[in-house]
């Protein structure tokens, strides 16, 4: 029995009330597969082997996506075919097979259906081939989303790069350029900042660069590279730029360093056009090498063999800090095993086009034994507003090639939902009996009401192929399988047991009075399984067990910490934002500011009453547990003292505080020295104050010792006194955060290390006394006192001596 998922479920979850809590998303499956319709690839009905991929686009601006699927004859066609052609090119070309484009879109009733004729006249839909690579943008400035198709017939057989251009009402015109170009990948970027889509067509051969232009027709432009395999586009450099990544960038191979090139073949370029039809790339930067090009590699490939075919470039600001990056796709060529591989490199660009590779600390769980993907999909799959990374490929061995890594907000892009994906493949299969062996590849299309739906091919025996769509996140589909999948998907760690733990957690168990209008149509709430289950609270690097999210930090300004790990009964890790649970202003009370005694030291002692015997003073012990002693006035030479003072403070350090999980301060203690000097009235001080702090370590994990300054002039006549000078600032010392950013695939909290210095702004004060005695027995004076920090007094003082 499948039980069925219920769309209820709700927000927020457990924790402090200043923490934030973001729980993942749940809609991944499908509902039964439906046949679209079936076509022809081949112009000749041929059921040759074909090479072809789906691609979606809104064509028409009415917020659904056409389907437009593309191709070639596979090279496996000759001689496996029937064609005895072996490496004969000539015969090759005399047998090859041309192939056609086919349109399917939604109808009025939502339905997908081949609307190829509508949109092409009579046999304009005709090509020679593709790799395939199809492109959109607006080359005329019409507002309507055009086409290039770029030729490739994976071989030296060349033919013309085709452009349909969108009228606007449902149907294309065709444009012919002689590009002369095996192409191999194709790229659409205004690169002119005309406000104009262009093209760059990248291949075996010099790049073309196709300008777009309001008459309708391209201006073609010829450049002196010497080619590459995949490419991309984009403001690398972060100035506005056009900028261009090339993998599998040819070279000139008389240049001394070629076969270095060979393997550091990921290169940045910029473009100039130098003519009319004429442009030339020039290299800006090497990028890092290819992930087979690594050492970890070295055993899988004999010495001395190419390793890597780099075939796609994304543009792609993975890590959204505003820089755009680069992600690489590349496949194994000639492994030892035979086993085909792909990998999916992320190089992170820190600025000025300076890329470095990230992929270790970014890819979690990737399965490198697939087929790699011409067409990957930048998408947000699962709704949670990030854009995830869908790879999916052809496969002419019967090996399942699609997957998705999904962004989290942590940053780390983790394989999943590869049950969801070959499950659909197998069931759209399962529809058809007379199919060959191929597998296609799967893609996301936008349909009706923002609908997302999953489409992917079925390669027939008599050379057509059914197109088929399922709808995504439809309670119908869902079982409880799927659900306990997602779940390990979101974290890997959780195993079966727990997952259907949760599961049965969120079941819906009172039926009196249930409504499917109400309760939904099951009774698992699979949102209500993707929130915490019990208290969350925070994990600490070094230590056993959790603790309660609460307490506060103070006097330390760190800004946002929008990224914290906590943790749920279960284990699983949960993101949390503390922002609030900490105050940057600094500590600026515990300054003595009677400043009336030319050697006084600025410690406030914190205590209830300090004894003055002479040259020494201390502090009889108090319940407070605080505790201050000292000597005064010691004379170092003429018109030269000194005086020092040590002071304990009891849970307490003055310049920050913290408890809960940020750690518990047991006490502080400081030790101040204050150099004076007497010369003609005026009295110079310059103090230096050293504290160390006893703490229990929670989030903080060391705090520093603290040395601050501070000075101060003062000149006195008679009654009168006026002195400025600075307040007390650290000039050394912080604390040390250990944070945890995530939780790997294992169950083990990662942490991160945070310095950070205690807040404590630079400040000048000022303060003018006047004393007067009233008779031998009393005495008043007039102080006022005023410093950086907004602080001001003034204070009218009657001394009696009783």
């Amino acid at each position: 029995m499948a039980f069925l998922l219920s769309g209820c479920g709700g927000g927020g979850g457990p924790g402090s009330p200043n923490v934030r809590v973001n729980a993942p998303n749940s809609d991944v499956d499908f509902v039964n597969p439906n046949l679209a319709g079936k076509f022809q690839l081949f112009t000749s009905g041929s059921a040759t082997s074909p090479v072809q991929d789906i691609f979606v686009q809104d064509l028409n601006n009415d917020s659904r996506e056409e389907v437009v699927i593309a191709g070639r004859q596979s090279q496996s066609a000759f001689g496996l075919g029937g064609h005895a052609c072996n490496d004969n090119l000539d015969c090759k070309k005399a047998n090859y097979e041309n192939s056609q484009l086919t349109l399917y879109e939604f109808n009025a009733n939502d339905e997908l259906e081949n609307q190829t004729s509508s949109w092409f006249t009579g046999t304009e839909n005709q090509i020679i081939g593709a790799e395939p690579g199809i492109a959109f943008g607006d080359f005329n400035g019409d507002n309507n989303t055009d086409m290039v198709i770029g030729h490739s017939t994976d071989m030296d057989f060349l033919g013309d790069t085709v452009v349909f251009t969108n009228s606007g009402i449902s149907s294309f015109g065709r444009d012919d350029y002689a590009t002369n170009l095996w192409t191999h990948d194709v790229e659409v970027h205004d690169i002119n900042g005309d406000g104009l889509d262009d093209v760059i067509l990248g291949g075996y051969g010099n790049p073309v660069v196709m300008l777009g232009d309001v008459s309708g027709s391209m201006i073609q432009v010829t450049t002196d590279h010497f080619g590459m395999s995949g490419l991309a586009a984009g403001d690398f450099l972060g100035d506005g730029s056009t900028t261009f990544v090339f993998v599998d960038s040819s070279h000139d191979t008389t240049l001394p360093d070629s076969a270095t090139r060979d393997i550091e073949d990921t290169r940045l370029f910029s473009f100039t056009q130098t003519g009319a039809n004429t442009g030339t790339f020039t290299e800006l930067a090497k990028l890092p090498n290819p992930i087979f090009e690594s050492s970890d590699f070295d055993s899988l490939f004999a010495a001395g063999v190419e390793r890597s075919h780099d075939i796609r470039a994304l543009p792609f600001d993975f890590n959204n800090d505003g820089s755009l990056d680069v992600v690489v796709v590349s496949v194994s060529t000639n492994p030892n095993d035979g086993v085909n591989r792909t990998e999916v490199q992320f190089l992170q660009n820190n600025g000025g086009g300076n890329f470095v590779d990230v992929t270790d600390g970014v890819r979690v769980g990737w399965d490198n034994a697939v087929n790699g993907d011409y067409n990957a999909q930048l998408k947000d799959i699962n709704d949670d507003g990030l854009t995830d990374i869908l790879l999916s490929s052809q496969s002419f061995n019967n090996k399942e090639s699609t997957r998705v890594l999904i962004q989290t907000k942590e940053g780390k892009y983790i394989q999943s939902f590869t049950e969801v994906f070959s499950n659909f493949a197998n069931t759209v299969r399962a529809l058809e009996t007379d199919k060959s062996p191929i597998l296609n590849t799967i893609r996301f299309l936008t349909g009706p009401n923002g609908d997302k739906f999953l489409t992917t091919l079925v390669t027939l025996n008599d050379g057509k192929n059914a197109l088929y769509t399922s709808r995504l996140g439809d309670a119908g589909g869902s079982t409880a399988q799927a659900s306990i999948d997602l779940i390990q998907q979101v974290w890997p760690y959780v195993t079966d047991e727990v997952a259907a733990q949760i599961l049965a957690g969120t079941a819906f168990t009172n039926f009196e009075g249930f409504d499917p209008r109400v309760h939904g149509i099951g009774i698992i709430d699979l949102e209500r399984a993707l929130l915490p289950v019990g208290e969350l609270r925070m994990p600490l690097e070094g230590r056993n067990g959790t603790v309660p999210i609460q307490g506060s930090l103070s006097g330390v300004n760190f800004g946002e910490l929008d990224r914290v790990q906590a943790v749920d009964s279960l284990g699983r890790g949960f993101e949390i934002d503390i922002d609030r649970m900490h105050n940057p202003q600094q500590q600026d009370t515990w300054y003595d500011v009677n400043f009336t005694d030319d050697s006084y030291t600025r410690m406030d002692y914190a205590v209830d009453y300090v004894v003055q015997n002479g040259m020494f003073n201390y502090s009889p012990t108090d319940e407070s547990g605080n505790y201050t002693m000292g000597l005064r006035h010691i004379k170092l030479a003429k018109d030269w003292y000194v005086q020092g003072q040590y002071t304990l403070l009891a849970k307490r350090n003055p310049w920050f505080h913290m408890d809960g999980m940020w750690g518990t301060i047991n006490s502080s203690n400081t030790f101040e020295t204050v150099v004076t000097h007497l010369r003609k009235g005026f009295t110079f001080n310059l103090g230096t104050m050293y504290t160390n702090t006893d703490y229990e370590k929670g989030l903080v994990t060391y705090v520093d010792p603290l040395t601050s300054v501070w000075s101060e002039v003062s000149w006195r006549d008679a009654g009168f006194r006026a002195a400025i000078g600075t307040m007390p600032y650290l000039v050394d010392g912080g604390i040390t955060l250990s944070i945890p950013r995530s939780v790997d695939v294992t169950g083990a909290v990662q942490y991160s290390e945070f310095k950070y210095r205690i807040r404590n702004n630079f400040a000048e004060y000022a303060s003018l006394e006047y004393t007067k005695n009233i008779d031998f027995k009393s005495s008043y004076s007039l102080v006022a006192y005023s410093n950086g920090y907004g602080f001001n007094q003034a204070k009218l003082n009657i001394n009696f001596d009783f």
